[in-house]
């Protein structure tokens, strides 16, 4: 699927149900077990990599979930999980987002 801005986890599933695919979040879950539909990235609490600034100059516009994954890109708290093992325990239930902590 395509769209103009990333998804989070229920926009995803209403995405998809206007598409005729009807998914929950254990279907999503066993489709990523299976490695069938892979999440793009995840945003972490902690820092997981060496934070990545832009070079580019870049849009000050974009949606709350733009704005939230240059953030985290740029303090390295993005992880790529198509570039790692099945991660089981990755949640799949929406959590509500919070602003990251400063602590090392």
């Amino acid at each position: 699927m395509t769209q103009n801005e990333p998804l989070d986890i229920e926009e995803f599933i209403g995405e998809a149900q206007k598409r005729g695919f009807h998914l929950r979040t254990a279907t999503q879950r066993e489709l990523y077990r299976y490695r069938l539909l892979i999440p793009f990235i995840q945003i972490t609490n902690r820092p997981v990599r060496e934070p990545a600034k832009s070079a580019k100059t870049e849009s000050p516009f974009g949606g709350t979930h733009l704005i939230d994954l240059r953030l985290a890109r740029d303090t390295g708290r993005l992880r790529d999980l198509a570039a790692i093992p099945y991660q089981p325990r990755l949640s799949f239930e929406p959590t509500k987002w919070t602003w990251p902590t400063n602590s090392p």
